[in-house]
C-alpha cells in the first residue's frame, strides 16, 4: 500500500485529499496509520445460501445470527450475512447490548425475500469504505446466479413455495 510523505505543513484537508484520490489502490494514512481502501464486494453462493438458511428458518421474522449460523453451517459466517445490508436484503437491530456491542439480532426485508423468491435481483457488487456503503457496480444478479452451480435452488428453497 502506497504511503504518504506528510510534514509538520500538511494539513488535515490535504490528507484526506489524497486519501480520496488513492483508494481504489489502497493507502497507509499518514495521520493515523489504518489502511484505506474501497472494497468491491460481490454476493457469493456462501452468503445467499445463507440467507435462504435463514428464511427458511425464520421466514421474516428476528434471529441472532451467531446463534442460527453455528446451527446450521459453521462456513456461513455471521459476517457474510451482515455484508447482505449493503443490498437492502437484510436489517440489523438497532438495539445495542449492555455493554455497548451490536447485538446480532437480523432479519430478512422484503427486497431480501424479493430477491429469495426469484422476482428482484440486485446489483452485482457493493462498493465500500471503512465497511461502509459507498457505490453500486456492474450489472444485476438474481438468487440463481449469487448461489452460482453448487445449490439447486429448488432444492433449497422447498417447502417455501
Amino acid at each position: 500500500m502506497e504511503r504518504m510523505r506528510a510534514y509538520k505543513s500538511t494539513t488535515l484537508q490535504e490528507v484526506r485529499q489524497w486519501i480520496g484520490h488513492n483508494l481504489d489502490e489502497g493507502v497507509v494514512c499518514p495521520a493515523c496509520e489504518q489502511p484505506a481502501k474501497l472494497y468491491k464486494r460481490s454476493i457469493n453462493s456462501t452468503m445467499a445460501k445463507a440467507l435462504v438458511v435463514a428464511y427458511q428458518t425464520m421466514g421474516r421474522e428476528w434471529f441472532h445470527n451467531p446463534t442460527l449460523s453455528a446451527q446450521v453451517d459453521s462456513r456461513s459466517s455471521d459476517k457474510g450475512m451482515s455484508k447482505l445490508r449493503f443490498w437492502g436484503l437484510v436489517e440489523e437491530e438497532i438495539d445495542a447490548r449492555p455493554d455497548g456491542g451490536r447485538s446480532g439480532w437480523w432479519r430478512i426485508t422484503a427486497k431480501g425475500e424479493e430477491f429469495l423468491r426469484g422476482v428482484d435481483s440486485v446489483p452485482k457488487r457493493a462498493v465500500t469504505y471503512a465497511n461502509r456503503f459507498v457505490r453500486f457496480e456492474g450489472g444485476l444478479v438474481d438468487i440463481h446466479t449469487a448461489l452460482g452451480f453448487h445449490f439447486r435452488y429448488d432444492e433449497l428453497m422447498e417447502g417455501n413455495g
